[in-house]
Parts: structure tokens; C-alpha cells; sequence
């Protein structure tokens, strides 16, 4: 068994926390709001609009359990067990927080996360998480 923080943030390159939610139009809203409100302190107001637009930091946890939930190739060949497996894995990790999880476990996240995400980034940040010492 081991233990791991599923609360922590999943970092991009330059190790700052990935944005959920994030949208070419979202970004113009922020962006207008901050030019209407120019006489507050530039750094402070940005950080506030980006914060209410952007929406929360992306986590192990939350993205595990997408992960685990999501539709799978060949997922009409597992058993329910399987996928009820999957979902108890989900629920228990979606909060975050430091929690134990099994070797199995690990693997079964894993997976899910190769089947679930493009890209290298974010799955590649699991692997990592996920095999630390």
C-alpha cells in the first residue's frame, strides 16, 4: 500500500498549477473586465479575474477520477464488477486529500489515464505522482 496526496495540483511546464475550464472567451471576458477596472492594483485584480474565470486548479484527484469514469475502449467486455471497481476508485480519490491506495490501484489508474487523456502533460505527471517513492 502506499499513500499519496490526490489534492495536489497537476503543474504544466513551468511547475503553475493547470487551469480547468479555461476558454479563448473566457479569457477576452477577463481580460475586458480588467481594462474597466484599471484603477485597482494590476497584479492583485488579475490574479482575482483569473481565479473567478478560470475556476479551480486541475488535481490528481479530480483528474484520476475522470479518468477512471470515463468510457474505455473494449469497456463492453468488462464485467460490472469491473467497472463498479472503477467507480469506487473514483469516489475515493475525487476529494483528494492523502490516500492510500494499493498497487492495484495505481495500475488500474493508470490505465484509465493512458485511455483517457491526449498528450503527454498530464499523464506523464500521474506516472509520476503515482510512482514516487
Amino acid at each position: 500500500m502506499m499513500k499519496r496526496d490526490f489534492s495536489s495540483a497537476i503543474n504544466d511546464l513551468r511547475n503553475s498549477g493547470i487551469r480547468v475550464g479555461v476558454t479563448v472567451e473566457a479569457v477576452l471576458t477577463a481580460l475586458n473586465e480588467i481594462a474597466d477596472d484599471i484603477g485597482e492594483t494590476a497584479g492583485a485584480l488579475i490574479q482575482t479575474k483569473m481565479d473567478e474565470t478560470f475556476g479551480k486548479t486541475l488535481t490528481f484527484g479530480a483528474a484520476c477520477a475522470d479518468a477512471l469514469i470515463a468510457p474505455q475502449n473494449g469497456e463492453e467486455k468488462q464485467s460490472i464488477g469491473e467497472r463498479s471497481k472503477r467507480l469506487a476508485l473514483a469516489m475515493k480519490i475525487v476529494d483528494g486529500g492523502e490516500i492510500e491506495i494499493s498497487p492495484d490501484d495505481r495500475d488500474l489508474i493508470k490505465t484509465a489515464v493512458n485511455a483517457h487523456f491526449r498528450g503527454a502533460l498530464v499523464p506523464g505527471r500521474i506516472d509520476r505522482f503515482l510512482e514516487a517513492e
